[in-house]
Parts: structure tokens; sequence; C-alpha cells
């Protein structure tokens, strides 16, 4: 059995590293093929290479509002919340772990608590997931839901809640919250076992898997054999020419949509959002200034050192329809 680890001091190179020696839950569903934010060829590639160090604005701004996610549930629940410092392992599978949010102690026993922060319009497009603890229909991305089940199948814990906080940004209320309480799913046992053959078949044995979307493509054939060609086969001959009507088709529906888009642009003018009595239908602004490096000052001012920092990288390979 994999002992936990504390992570709360951990360096945060350390912690990147320590990510490469097992599946942790937020990576479950891009493992098993049903996630939009990664594929078992992306997953396979940081545990191999190595994650490339990340951040932005939208994960610092969850970072920030974990404080006021946790007093939102606390004052709807009653239930007090405790932060859970560690990287948890699967008694049987040490390859799957999970880092918890926070904790609690319900009437029922003990219980997982995860916190998110979306917006509205992205909240809107994510699947429907059963009601809220109001009764309420209720959304989670299946990312999360499969999450959250992952969380209990690694800790034993047989209940758990999501709480999201859910920005408005055309709306009397500037957020509101959605409460769901889940139960463990007896069926997400085979769920672990096959993850735990996937590590084994793949990241042992470091056979990577194929490609099976577009994002795999770089990574599974990053430059192409030069002077080499393939006999093309009587099923992809079918998608290759209904692939050549739907990219005549969208030429026309592109230059169509730009006439349109337009139109209503001009509309717009100056003004920050298009309604319909209360509903926002468009919104056309600026996004915050963007900083950028002058390379080409600096390699003129700096020609030595420009030189020492240059890498060559793989080009892009361009798909051309004769």
């Amino acid at each position: 059995m994999r002992d936990a680890l504390n992570i709360k001091k951990m360096a945060y190179r350390k912690w990147l590293q320590l990510r490469t020696s097992y599946l942790g839950t937020s990576e479950w569903a891009k493992v098993l093929g049903i996630s939009k934010w990664g594929t078992p060829l992306s997953v396979y590639k940081e545990k191999i290479d190595g994650p490339e160090p990340f951040d932005n604005e939208i994960l610092k701004h969850g970072r920030d509002q974990e404080p006021v996610i946790t007093t939102e549930f606390e004052r709807v629940t009653k239930f007090k919340l405790s932060e859970d410092p560690f990287i948890r392992f699967h008694p049987d599978f040490p390859c799957l772990g999970t880092n918890l949010d926070r904790v609690t102690v319900t009437p029922e026993g003990p219980a997982i608590v995860e916190l998110k922060t979306t917006v509205g319009h992205v909240y809107d497009t994510w699947e429907e997931s059963g009601t809220d603890i109001d009764g309420n229909p209720a959304r989670l991305k299946t990312d999360y839901q499969i999450q959250v089940q992952g969380q209990m199948l690694v800790t034993g814990y047989r209940r758990a809640y999501t709480i999201i906080q859910v920005i408005r940004e055309y709306s009397g209320t500037r957020s509101h919250y959605v409460i769901q309480k889940w139960d463990y799913d007896e069926k997400f046992n085979s769920t672990g076992k096959y993850l735990n053959n996937w590590w084994d078949n793949h990241i042992v044995k470091k056979d990577p898997p194929p490609p099976t979307q577009k994002a795999d493509l770089p990574i599974a054939f990053p430059r192409h054999d030069p002077d080499t060609e393939i006999q093309i086969t009587d099923d992809i001959l079918n998608d290759f020419n209904t692939l050549k009507v739907i990219k005549e088709k969208q030429k026309h529906l592109a230059k169509t949509r730009e006439d349109l888009e337009t139109k209503v642009k001009i509309f717009i003018g100056d003004n920050e959002r298009l309604v319909d009595m209360d509903e926002l239908l468009a919104t056309w602004k600026n996004g915050k200034p963007r900083m950028y490096f002058q390379s080409k000052e600096f390699k003129k001012d700096h020609p030595d050192l420009y030189e020492s920092y240059k890498k060559e990288g793989n080009g892009s390979r361009r798909f051309i329809i004769k």
C-alpha cells in the first residue's frame, strides 16, 4: 500500500514530478477517452516526458475563490469543512491517486467536498447531472463527475458533495452556487481496474496508446518521412471524398458568417452588449491588454544572447487537398 503524501509545503517542481508517478482523478476522463480537454495519448506524454509548468488567470481565480466557496458551503449545509493536504492512493492500485479539496462530516458519515468555479455561459454547456440539494436541475461536466467518483474509489469514502460557483456577467446577482450530493457508484470499481491495467500496459511498458483526436496528431506524427506515400483504402477514400464536399460547403458558410457578423457588429458600434429587452444576446468588448516579447528588437540589441536561447521545434504539418 502506497503511503499518503503531504503536499502542503511541497515545492511546485517537486509536485509536478510527483504527478508523473500516478493518475490523478482529474485525468481519468482523459484516459477513458471521454474528455474534451485531453486524450489517453496526451496523458501518456505528460507521464513519460513530464508536465510543463502551467498556470493562468482562471486557475488563479479558482484558488482565490476557494475560501469564499468554502464559506458558502458551510453556510448552506451547516457542515464544517477541513482541508486535506495529502495525495492519497488506492490501497490496491498505487498508480491511482487523488488530492481532495475539502472533507467534512455529515450525519450520514464523512464526505468529500469538491470546489469548482466557472462562468454562466460555460456552466450552461455542461451535462445535466440530476438535481441539487434543493431539488433544482443541476449540471456538472462529465470530467468532474468522473473525478468525484474516482476520489471516492481511491479514498473509500461513500459520499461526496460538489459546489459550483457560477459567475454570471449579466445578472443582478454576480454569482450563484450549485451544491450537489453524490453517492458512490459501485460500478466504478471496474473503472479502477481498467485504469490500473492502462497504466501497466502503457506507462510501465512505455508503449504509447494510439491517437484518437486531432490534438494527438502532433504528438503521434510530428514529422513526415520525405518522399513517402501510402495507397488509400476504400473506407478512407469514402471519408476523403466526404471531407472534400464538407470543405466546399464550409467555404460558403464562412463567407456568409463573416458578412452577417460584420453587419451585427456595425449595428452594435461603440456599445459593449447587444440585448433584447432583459436578455443578453452578445457582447463585443476589448480583451485585457496583451504583453508580448519584442524578439526582433532583442535579436538586434543582444544577438549573442538571442542565439544562445534559440531552440528549433517541429514545424506544423500542413494538410492540403489537391
